[in-house]
């Protein structure tokens, strides 16, 4: 019976506090060998291991090979004499390392391995064999081979061209109410987009991330003033394309008039009611009418206030006393000035009272 050897090959990424690499695991799972485990390094592409790193395995040893990236924090303490460390930055690529490994027993083995998670964007390991060919240890997580007395692999680090998406195509622009709405056609590859806001050409202070949606409502804007806009795309490595073409518009709101008002007699114990009218707005919007009521002319005490849609606003029964009040019409992003002060009468019923209101404030009244 054939004595059967398995050989494990992890690359594991890991996290701690000491450090975070990738480490390349060659275990003895059974059996015993008659010679050296051999694990070259080389940090330029070349076919030749470096036979100084071989090292003796007893049965169930074990050696680790560190492949650090300067992005992580590598700690060389507190691991067996017997670990190496590769740095897998490279000015150019690929990168090669090269693996012997000497079991010295016949039969089948295996490499298998687990990729990190987080992986510095376009770089690809490659897993080389023996009188050709090759895994891509992306798609595949272990590779079977016949055991021989010379077993060489190598691991090749390659850098491919991370694909950088194309500008977004703007395809309206809309200015309304104090407020930009741009809208743009979806890019393939991309995972978000970026809306970059500026009040000079080409020059954007503000810049806000929209993830994955193809239009976006900026408001709040200063009312007239014309603002610049490009639109960028990113992908999930987070390459980010060029700007799109710059749009600009002035959004402009037209602020409403103030409505009409005038002085009110109630009787008490009836419900003050307030006729709201004459505010308009010149983009065509709804007006909706805010009116507050005093109880002193300097206008600091409060009574009552409310919101209304205009017409009549049914303010509730109010004590006996003279009030003050006035009213302002928004469209809904502006709110247009305070009409004047008129003076609010509740009293008991007398003879007079309003001819005398209508004498001192004039025969209009609401």
């Amino acid at each position: 019976m054939k004595t059967i050897a398995s050989i494990l090959l992890f690359l594991i990424f890991t996290s701690t506090d000491l450090y975070a690499n990738w480490a390349v695991d060659i275990e003895v799972v059974s059996g015993k060998y008659s010679s050296k485990v051999s694990i070259g390094a080389e940090s330029l592409a070349s076919s030749a291991y470096d036979a100084g790193r071989d090292m003796p395995v007893v049965e169930a040893g074990t050696i680790t090979a560190y492949f650090s990236h300067p992005e992580w924090k590598v700690n060389k303490g507190g691991e067996s004499f017997s670990d190496f460390y590769q740095d897998v930055r490279g000015e150019s690529y690929p990168l090669l390392w090269e693996l012997k490994v000497d079991t010295g027993l016949a039969g089948v083995h295996k490499l298998s391995w687990q990729l990190p998670e987080a992986m510095p964007g376009g770089l690809r390991l490659i897993l080389g064999l023996k009188g050709g060919g090759s895994v891509d240890m992306h798609e595949n997580t272990s590779y079977l081979f016949m055991a021989a007395s010379s077993n060489i692999f190598t691991i090749e680090a390659v850098m491919e061209e991370t694909p950088v998406p194309h500008p977004p195509f703007i395809t309206d622009l809309i200015s309304r109410n104090r407020a930009l709405h741009v809208h743009w056609e979806t890019e393939e590859g991309a995972v978000g987009y970026k809306v970059h806001l500026g009040t000079d050409p080409t020059v954007y202070e503000r810049t806000i991330a929209v993830r994955n949606v193809t239009n976006f409502k900026i408001g709040k804007l200063e009312n007239g003033k014309t603002y610049y806009m490009a639109v960028t795309a990113y992908n999930e490595e987070g390459v980010e394309s060029g700007y799109s073409e710059e749009v600009s518009a002035a959004p402009f709101n037209s602020i409403p008039t103030s409505p009409v008002t005038g002085w009110q007699y109630v009787e008490e114990g009836e419900d003050l009611i307030l006729r709201l009218s004459g505010a308009r707005d010149d983009d065509g919007e709804t007006v909706r009418y805010e009116v507050e009521v005093y109880s002193d002319r300097q206008m600091s005490q409060l009574a009552v206030s409310a919101d209304a849609d205009g017409g009549e606003v049914n303010l509730g029964k109010l004590p006996r006393g003279t009030y003050y009040w006035r009213a302002r019409a928004t469209d809904g992003t502006d709110y247009g000035s305070w009409s004047g002060t008129r003076i609010i009468r509740v009293d008991i019923e007398s003879e007079g009272e309003v001819e005398r209101l209508e004498k001192a404030y004039g025969r209009k009244r609401f």
